[in-house]
């Protein structure tokens, strides 16, 4: 049994790289991303998981 989140797969990825301490130009590089991508998927999670 999986449990629900809000976040999409490649949301989850990026918030990955960032608890890891990588930049958005580091998270780009390693998930193969424009870093604007990075970006929407970071300001995308944010709001999903703020309250």
């Amino acid at each position: 049994m999986t449990s629900y989140s809000p976040l999409t797969e490649r949301e989850h990825d990026v918030l990955e790289c960032t608890l890891k301490g990588l930049t958005v130009v580091q998270t780009s590089e390693t998930l193969h991303l424009p870093t604007g991508a990075v970006r929407v998927h970071l300001f995308s999670a944010v709001q999903k998981t703020a309250t």
